[in-house]
Order: C-alpha cells, then sequence, then structure tokens
C-alpha cells in the first residue's frame, strides 16, 4: 500500500494549511471563552432549578407535616423521588404520632440540604432554620413536644419539670424564629412582603404570649390550647416558602433569559467565524477534512466509512485512493481478528468441557486403582493396579498439560505458594514414572545433596510437574541406560532462601540442541518420526519453561543425538517457618463425619473406596438438593461438594450451607469443592460461594486423607 501521496501537498494546500492555522489561532481563545461561560451558565441553571424543585416541594410537604398521621404523603413521592429524599420521606410517613413532628422536621431540613436551600441568601434562614432543629419546623417539633408532655397523668412524678422543660424551649424556639423575622422583615427589597413578615411575627408573638400564659394551669393538670400558635405557625410558613418560591422561581427566570442571549451570541460569533473560515478555505480544507475525518474513523475502527472525492484527479484523488486502500487492508485484518476471536472461544468452550468430561470417568479409573492398591493383591495383579494408575496419571497429566497451554495462551497461568517437603515432593513427581522405567531395563535415580532436607515456600505442584515432566520425557526417550534426577539447593546472599537447581539427565536418543527453540513451542517435537515412534502432545517443555519463568527461574538445555540430554532449571526457594503437616495415617480420636454431595455414581464410590481406610463416616447425597436437606438435620466434621450437578449445584448448595451456619448461629464446617471442574475462575466462583478449598479430579489419595483428617482434628 502506497502511503506518498498523503505526504505530498502542493502549493495551495500549503496555503490552506497556513490560514487553516490562522483561524484555528482566532477561533481558540474565543472558543475557550464562550464554553467557560456557557458551562458555568448551565451550572446555575441546574443549581437553581433544583432550588426551585426543593421551594416547591417544601410548600407542598408543610401540610403534611401538620396533617394527621398516615395522611398527605402519597402526592410528595415523585418529586421526593427527583429530589433524592425518598428515604426521609418514606421515614416521616411511617413515624409513630407521637414522633411524627420531630420526624416532619427531619424531612424538611433533608429537602432544604437537597435542593441546597440551607445557604444564607434570601434570607433562606429564617424560612428553615439552621437545620431541622430550629426555624419553623423547629418551633412546630416544640409545640409537638409540649402537647404530648401535657397529656401525662397530672399525679405522674417529673410531669411539672418535664412540662416547664417543654415551655422552655417552646419559647426559645420562638424567640429564634422571632430575631429571624425581624431581620427577614428589616432586609427584604419588597415592602409589602416586609409588611406581611411584620403581621405574621405579631401574630406568632401573641399566640407564644397566649400559650405561656396557660402554663401555670396546664402544670395544675389542664390541657394547653395551642390552635393559635400552629395556626400562626402554618401562616408564616406559608408566607415564608411561598415567597421563598417566588424568590428562587424568578431568578432562575432571569438565568435562562441570560442564558438564552448568551447561546444567541455564541451562535452569531461562531457563524461568522465558520463563514470566515469557509470563505477562505472552500474548496481545499473542506476536502481535507473529509479525507482527515475518513482517516480518523478507519483508525479508530470504523471499517464503513465512505471515502471522498474518489472521482478526482489530483491530489485529492490520489490520498482518496490510499485511503480506500487502508480500509480495503482493514477489513481484511478484522476478518481475520474475529476468526481468530471465534477459534479462541471454541477452543476454550472444548478444553472446558472435555476436561471435565475425560476427568469424572478417569476419576474413577485412578480412584478404584489406588483403593485397589491398598489391598493384598498378587505381584502381577499389583503390577497391573500399577500399570493401570500409571497410565491414568498420564491421561491426566496431558489433560492438565492442555489447560496449561490455554492458559499460557489467556495468561491466566497462576501459581499457590505453600509450604512443602522439598525431598517428598520430587519423589511423589518420580515415582509413577518407576515403573515404567523397569518395564524398560532403566535405571532411574534420584540424586540428593544434605541441604535439599528440609521444608521450603512455594508452588509444590508447579514444581513437581516440572521435574515430572521433565522425568517422563527422559524416560520415554531413553530405551538403554539410565535417567538420573539431582537436586542441589545452594545458599544465597540470605538465609532464609536458598536457590533450587533441578538436572535431569538420560542416555537416551538426544537432538541437537538447535531444535531446542522448536521444542519450547507447543504440539511440537524434535521432528515427525520422533512424534510417530513415541508419541506424546509436544507440551511438557513449553510449560515447563513458562512455569519455571512464572517461578523466578530459567531453564536451560544440552543434548546431542545418539548420545543423550540434560535438562537443567533453577528457582529461588524460601525456607519455611512452618511446622511439617499431621501425616495422612494419621489416627484420629473419632471417625469424621463426612457429608459427600456427589451426582456421579462412579465417583461417589471412588470416594467412600478412598476414605474406607480411615473408617470415616461417610453420608452420600445425589445432588445440592439432597445434600442441603442432609445438612438441615445433621452435623458434619467436613463436606465434600461436586460443582456441576442436576437440580441444585455445588456452589448454589455452598451458599445455602453457610446460610443454614449463619441461622443456627454455630461454627464454620470445611466444605471442600471436589470438582472435574479445575479452572481459575472455577476456583474463584467456589471461594466466593463460600468453599474452603478446591480439590480437582481425578482424586489425589493423600491429599483427601490430609483434608478428612484435618477436620477431623479441627473438629
Amino acid at each position: 500500500m502506497q502511503l506518498g501521496p498523503l505526504k505530498r501537498f502542493d502549493g495551495a494546500t500549503t496555503l490552506a494549511q497556513r490560514l487553516s492555522l490562522l483561524t484555528v489561532l482566532f477561533l481558540v481563545p474565543l472558543a475557550i471563552l464562550l464554553s467557560t461561560l456557557t458551562v458555568y451558565a448551565l451550572r446555575d441553571i441546574a443549581f437553581t432549578e433544583r432550588e426551585v424543585r426543593g421551594a416547591v416541594l417544601l410548600r407542598a410537604a408543610w401540610p403534611a407535616v401538620v396533617a394527621p398521621s398516615g395522611r398527605g404523603t402519597a402526592v410528595l413521592e415523585e418529586p421526593a423521588r427527583r429530589l433524592g429524599v425518598v428515604d426521609p420521606l418514606h421515614a416521616f410517613a411511617a413515624a409513630q404520632p407521637g414522633n411524627r413532628a420531630e420526624a416532619g422536621a427531619v424531612l424538611i431540613g433533608a429537602i432544604a440540604d437537597a435542593s441546597n436551600l440551607t445557604l444564607d441568601r434570601d434570607l433562606a434562614r429564617f424560612y428553615l432554620g439552621d437545620s431541622a432543629a430550629v426555624g419553623l419546623p423547629g418551633l412546630w417539633t416544640a409545640i409537638a413536644r409540649l402537647d404530648q408532655v401535657s397529656a401525662l397523668p397530672a399525679d405522674m412524678t417529673g410531669r411539672r419539670q418535664r412540662l416547664f422543660s417543654a415551655y422552655e424551649r417552646l419559647n426559645a424556639q420562638a424567640e429564634l424564629l422571632d430575631q429571624s423575622l425581624v431581620k427577614a422583615a428589616g432586609h427584604h427589597h419588597d415592602a409589602e412582603v416586609a409588611a406581611l413578615l411584620e403581621a405574621r411575627r405579631a401574630a406568632l408573638n401573641l399566640a407564644r404570649a397566649d400559650a405561656l400564659s396557660q402554663r401555670e394551669a396546664v402544670a395544675a393538670g389542664a390541657r394547653p390550647d395551642l390552635t393559635r400558635l400552629r395556626a400562626a405557625a402554618t401562616a408564616a410558613w406559608d408566607v415564608s416558602a411561598r415567597q421563598l418560591h417566588a424568590s428562587v422561581k424568578q431568578e432562575l427566570d432571569l438565568l435562562i433569559i441570560r442564558f438564552g442571549v448568551s447561546l444567541l451570541i455564541v451562535a452569531i460569533s461562531v457563524a461568522s467565524a465558520f463563514a470566515l473560515a469557509f470563505a477562505i478555505h472552500r474548496g481545499i480544507t473542506r476536502r481535507l477534512d473529509g479525507l482527515i475525518a475518513a482517516m480518523s474513523r478507519l483508525i479508530a475502527g470504523d471499517l464503513t466509512v465512505e471515502v471522498p472525492h474518489l472521482d478526482q484527479r489530483n491530489e485529492f484523488g490520489r490520498i482518496a485512493e490510499t485511503v480506500l486502500a487502508f480500509r480495503e487492508s482493514q477489513l481484511e485484518r478484522a476478518q481475520l481478528e474475529q476468526d481468530a476471536a471465534a477459534a479462541d472461544r471454541a477452543k476454550s468452550v472444548f478444553l472446558a468441557n472435555i476436561s471435565h468430561e475425560i476427568r469424572t470417568p478417569l476419576n474413577g479409573v485412578i480412584g478404584a486403582s489406588s483403593a485397589l492398591s491398598q489391598t493384598a493383591l498378587a505381584p502381577e495383579q499389583r503390577r497391573m493396579v500399577d500399570l493401570i494408575r500409571a497410565s491414568g496419571r498420564d491421561v491426566e497429566r496431558l489433560m492438565s498439560d492442555i489447560l496449561d497451554v490455554a492458559s499460557l495462551d489467556a495468561g491466566d497461568l497462576k501459581l499457590e505458594l505453600a509450604a512443602f517437603d522439598l525431598v517428598e515432593t520430587i519423589e511423589d513427581a518420580i515415582a509413577p514414572l518407576r515403573a515404567r522405567a523397569a518395564e524398560k531395563g532403566l535405571s532411574l535415580r534420584l540424586d540428593l545433596n544434605a541441604q535439599t532436607e528440609g521444608r521450603f515456600e512455594g508452588d509444590p505442584a508447579r514444581l513437581s510437574q516440572v521435574v515430572g515432566n521433565l522425568a517422563a520425557n527422559a524416560v520415554k526417550f531413553t530405551e538403554a541406560g539410565e535417567v538420573v534426577v539431582s537436586i542441589a539447593t545452594l545458599p544465597t546472599a540470605s538465609p532464609a532462601t536458598r536457590t533450587l537447581t533441578v538436572e535431569v539427565r538420560d542416555t537416551g536418543v538426544g537432538f541437537d540442541e538447535a531444535l531446542l527453540p522448536k521444542l519450547l513451542e507447543p504440539f511440537t517435537q524434535a521432528d515427525g518420526s520422533l512424534s510417530r515412534r513415541y508419541g506424546g502432545g509436544g507440551l511438557g517443555l513449553p510449560i515447563c519453561k513458562a512455569i519455571v519463568e512464572l517461578l523466578g527461574g530459567t531453564l536451560e538445555a544440552h543434548s546431542k543425538r545418539g548420545v543423550g540430554s540434560l535438562f537443567r532449571f533453577t528457582v529461588p526457594l524460601r525456607v519455611a517457618t512452618t511446622a511439617a503437616p499431621v501425616a495422612a495415617n494419621a489416627l484420629t480420636e473419632r471417625p469424621a463425619r463426612v457429608l459427600l454431595v456427589e451426582d456421579h455414581e462412579v465417583n461417589r464410590a471412588v470416594v467412600e473406596l478412598l476414605l474406607a481406610p480411615l473408617g470415616v463416616e461417610l453420608v452420600m447425597a445425589c445432588d445440592g438438593q439432597e445434600g442441603i436437606e442432609a445438612f438441615e438435620g445433621d452435623r458434619f466434621d467436613l463436606v465434600l461438594m461436586d460443582m456441576q450437578m442436576p437440580r441444585v449445584d455445588g456452589l448454589a448448595a455452598t451458599r445455602r450451607l453457610r446460610d443454614i451456619e449463619a441461622a443456627r448461629g454455630e461454627g464454620r464446617t470445611p466444605i471442600v469443592m471436589l470438582t472435574a471442574n479445575i479452572g481459575p475462575e472455577h476456583q474463584l466462583a467456589a471461594l466466593a460461594a463460600g468453599a474452603d478449598a478446591h480439590l480437582a479430579k481425578p482424586i489425589d489419595r493423600e491429599r483427601l486423607w490430609n483434608v478428612v483428617i484435618g477436620s477431623a482434628q479441627a473438629a
């Protein structure tokens, strides 16, 4: 694709660019100024419009405050929702008769706060007070309090003191309101409104004096007559709220008018500037802008854009042809990306489904053979059982490798750090290969140095995976001689860390070292003949390299065709500070009570066989609903929960079990997901649902025993 025409401009284009620059230099300051003024105007309009809505709601809310309980709130629902004060309105509507006045004052205060009417502008503090506790709402609350206290029995202890306190509160609120009325009347610009405020002030003072004159009679047992005071307060609220509404409405109208004039000026200015720019640049910049806009939309991803000026036979036509060629290349690229994304999605779905479907029957094969290996067997029978277990582990390793490759592609390969015994981990990694090595007449040795003894912190599962893959390759590609796994831990500058070096050396077929980069690519072996002869998916080495790098180490290899190979990797480890876990065959004081929730019959039988040597009391449920019912009626030391089940799945069942525990008010029962869904998203979902751990199928007997014994001892 030729992009040269985009860079070639004749004299007319250069002149247009310079003129455009001058126009921009003129328009930018004007645009910034007008935009700033517009933003401020819109902000003031929005602010004042909210004040208007608040004033309207205040006028409508007062009749509800003074109305009998349960009346007058339905019409306030929608305006309160628009202003964001629905909760205070609902609290007021649900208030008891004795608390209705206080709730009404809180509602008035909330409306004032939400509508920005608590500022000392237009004497708003006279209308509302500094908070819900003073002003007219505060006076109404004091009236309600006096009415409640006066209704107490005349011979009640403390009634007189409460009554006088209520009168003092009433007088104080009225005094504050009187001062606000004086201020309002003295500063209001409208003489008619000022006179009206003075009249309301006089009426309130007369009503207050009348109420105070009844104090001794009320103290003797009479009921106060607060009718005049209530009427005066309501009248004062009506005139003040009406005046507040009129004031803010007038201000809003003025703002809208000013904004309209400003918009008109802006429109005239912008239109004049654009008319000038169009007159200067018509025929040049308009076409350039069209091409630039088309190219910008193409770069942004809009591949449906039409390319203008293709019919012209000048530099614009040549530029348009270049843009068209770019669009066609982007369309082709987008189609390729869609095809690749669809293939990735299909691959992920296929891998997840095939992993689950294969792991379920594989769990039966490995689990049953593990249980069978614990029984008394003839040597030939034990050999066959070991072959079954080894073959099952090979299938499991292949499935794990495939899923790990998918995780590598997605960048989701994770580490799980824990304390572990290094020698035991390495021995467990190569143990399944000993039978295969013996069949081929190979010597499989493990060499250790003295410093490898002890416990370290790292990811034992990933470390075992790397050693197992390298050792399995060595056994597979070696027909005679030996395979040696050497381990050494070397000190570092810090006494808390070690450098682990693992070497896997064989006397096998070897390969040319130039092929090593190719071997580190997924689904690749040294050559086609080796792949056909030895089988395998070609996934082990790429995964080993990725895991070693994730652990912070390096992997290297040396080989010679026909002589053998040596793979070496180094990773840093921390010296563990925690004690070793309880052995899997440790005795417990009583049999553990275990609830197994599993829909697959073979898997239930496998778990039963694996747990039989521990003597646990095992209760089995065929789906999540049965598991919930069993948990509701009994107590267990441990719950083993499958994830994918009919009726109620394992995640929903786990959440329900946690709810049952919360309702009982008892401790937390360990829940372990025992499932073929082993992806990181499945593990996170299990933990989010309330599970404590996640064990993958096929079931590892030792890990299962540790979980059961640990739960029994905790119980």
